[in-house]
């Protein structure tokens, strides 16, 4: 099967395409045809060898797909051949087969592409994990949010307002990113480059502090997460980028009655997965089949475009940011370099999920655009599938001149 591959640790360019052998799912498991995949930043750091995937589990980029059930293994009920289906994998995402735990996968809703469930599962089920499961987060309590503009920040946001829309949600961000997260909707941003979010918070909640924080930088932020938390608070680390040493008031926690509370997703047994899943699809899953959560998706990778995909999210090009790869069939051009996903029968995408500070008019516009209602392209058969969040699905065959003159005009508005 064809697969990114990487040779050996170290940048983006260590990412090539080739062949690997495709997996046979043993009990318990079903084998996914992959029609879409995300890029997330565990991928990197694993790319750089300082994050190896669970023992059994493939070497091969990837933690989340979306795709249709090619096989399926014994001990496995209640799945069809066919089926699509989102999972979480512990490995092997970035393949044209990955295989997945069948208590772990997700049905698609008729309401949603593939390119918008290949976001799902890593960033929505991490936010729902730690922000409500373990943060314990209640409507009306605060919750401090640490980087604006990633994935699971995106994520938490729209699930907090969805569940709980009494709650105030707060965010520190760059200086550049500040009005570009007030935009989706968040109650305070912080400006942590030239404020003192601690302070900031105790004067913002008259001295109450937050219910809830979630936090991937670690050992810089402890002391003021602390001080920032409410009587009761939870505090979730879910990352260390600034380092993992730090000194902590022992006293005062147990005063406040604080709890610090560590938490991955990748590593958790496959029973205790299969058990967060089962919640995440009771709870959140109708939000987004509803589209009352809609994943943001703003622009699709062809598949050797694997290595610029690494490097534009390292550099933080967009925002927020999710990238997508797509593999096109041989001898065949797109023009919709920027909006189409797939053409062959196993696209690898991942995604940018993005929304444009455009304004919500003119999204909008655009977004029914890209459906062909104001434009007079119509949709026909599989041939050619628009979502609402301008992504094609699939384009078969070629475009004609008509729907190419319908790419530059988008692109001309992009």
């Amino acid at each position: 099967m064809k697969a990114v591959l990487i040779s050996e640790f170290g940048g983006a360019d260590v990412l090539r395409i080739g062949e690997a052998a495709r997996p046979s799912p043993g009990p318990g498991q079903v084998l996914i045809r992959v029609a879409a995949t995300s890029v997330n930043r565990p991928d990197i750091v694993q790319r750089e060898g300082n994050y190896p995937p669970p023992s059994g589990d493939s070497e091969i980029l990837g933690l989340e797909v979306a795709g249709t059930i090619e096989e399926i293994g014994q001990q496995v009920s209640g799945w069809s051949i066919g089926d699509r289906v989102m999972t979480l994998v512990g490995g092997g995402g970035y393949a044209e087969f990955a295989l997945a735990h069948a208590n772990h996968l997700l049905s698609i809703p008729a309401s949603m592409s593939f390119e918008e469930a290949a976001c799902v599962c890593e960033t929505y089920i991490t936010a729902y994990l730690n922000i409500f499961i373990l943060g314990g987060l209640k409507d009306g309590d605060n919750v401090l949010l640490h980087g604006g503009g990633g994935g699971v920040n995106t994520a938490a946001i729209q699930i907090c307002k969805a569940l709980t829309p009494r709650t105030r949600v707060i965010v520190t961000a760059s200086a550049g990113k500040v009005e570009r997260v007030q935009a989706l909707g968040v109650d305070r941003v912080i400006d942590y480059q030239a404020q003192d979010f601690a302070e900031d918070i105790r004067d913002y909640t008259n001295r109450q502090g937050v219910q809830v924080i979630l936090d991937h930088i670690g050992a810089a932020y402890l002391a003021p997460n602390m001080k920032s938390l409410a009587v009761g608070g939870r505090l979730v680390i879910i990352g260390v980028t600034s380092g993992i040493k730090a000194e902590l008031n022992l006293a005062l926690m147990m005063v406040k009655r604080q709890q610090i509370i560590g938490s991955v997703l990748r590593s958790r047994p496959v029973p205790e997965k299969a058990t967060i899943i089962a919640d995440f699809n009771r709870v959140v899953m109708p939000l987004l089949a509803q589209r009352k959560i809609v994943p943001l998706i703003y622009k699709v990778y062809a598949l050797d475009e694997a290595a610029r995909a690494h490097r534009d999210m390292e550099a933080r090009s967009f925002f927020p940011f999710r990238p997508v790869l797509d593999k096109p069939m041989p001898g065949r051009h797109s023009s919709f370099r920027v909006l189409l996903r797939g053409f062959s029968r196993w696209p690898l995408v991942t995604g940018i999920f993005f929304r444009r500070q455009i304004g919500f008019g003119r999204y909008l516009s655009m977004a029914r655009c890209a459906r062909g209602e104001f434009c007079g392209l119509k949709p026909h058969g599989d041939r050619l599938k628009v979502s609402k969040m301008m992504s094609i699905r699939k384009l078969d065959p070629p475009c004609t001149k008509r729907e190419k003159i319908f790419s530059k005009t988008l692109d001309k508005k992009f």
